[in-house]
């Protein structure tokens, strides 16, 4: 990590946990809503005008970024909708598209396919969830919020926070229940519903400045070797 365009050694990770929250639409709502209101007083900063007015060439994304805040709703697919769009163009990939989750090529198509707007990929199989995310019957109540260019950005899910089937589903994922016992005794006494999650802020960064290189989201290098002492 940290030698490809796509990676850091470092990253900010900002991460919002919500009690009381039981319902998959009321996260992805929650999700959306920071980041649009993140995004909006941006076009009202004249640094930012001035980045894009200095390099005509980016101007197509501060016009797009325009039209991403006017969408009522981001649009939401379920991880088998998803797959099955992938699937009827395996011939565009690489890698060729599986139950065994999306690689960033499939989850780039699937912002072109929206029409280059973000997607938020929600209910995900057991094999691609933490123990930790909520069952919902045959899948899990996970979320992944992809953004063109740079892919997933955030990702999320609603809590499990009944121990009896916290227990089950570490044994079933082989997760060590005894270096994580702290975790299961905070829904053990007593414990609301809760939901979250983590969003790369330099992807944020990247995708705003439309940059190609994620390193040059940074103040300086953090890359291997690159700074010696």
């Amino acid at each position: 990590m940290g030698r490809s365009r796509r990676h850091l050694s470092e990253f900010t990770m900002i991460e919002a946990e919500k009690a009381f929250l039981s319902d998959p639409k009321e996260l992805r709502e929650l999700i959306e809503g920071l980041l649009k209101a993140a995004l909006m007083p941006m076009l009202e900063c004249p640094d930012v005008h001035n980045y894009y007015k200095n390099q005509e060439s980016k101007l197509k994304n501060l016009e797009h970024i325009e039209k991403l805040l006017s969408l009522k709703e981001f649009p939401t697919y379920t991880f088998q909708e998803a797959l099955e769009i992938c699937l009827n163009h395996a011939e565009k990939f690489e890698t060729k598209p599986s139950a065994s989750g999306l690689s960033r090529e499939h989850e780039l198509f699937l912002c072109d396919h929206v029409g280059g707007f973000p997607l938020f990929i929600v209910d995900w199989p057991s094999q691609l969830s933490p123990f930790y995310s909520r069952s919902n019957n045959s899948t899990f109540d996970g979320v992944d919020l992809l953004f063109p260019k740079v892919g997933e950005l955030v990702g999320g899910s609603l809590r499990e926070n009944k121990t009896d089937r916290l227990v089950k589903r570490m044994k079933d994922l082989n997760v060590p229940i005894e270096s994580l016992q702290w975790y299961l005794d905070l829904r053990k006494y007593g414990s609301a519903p809760t939901g979250g999650f983590g969003l790369g802020f330099e992807r944020l960064v990247q995708f705003v400045l439309d940059v190609h290189n994620i390193k040059d989201t940074l103040p300086f290098s953090r890359t291997p070797h690159s700074c010696l002492l």
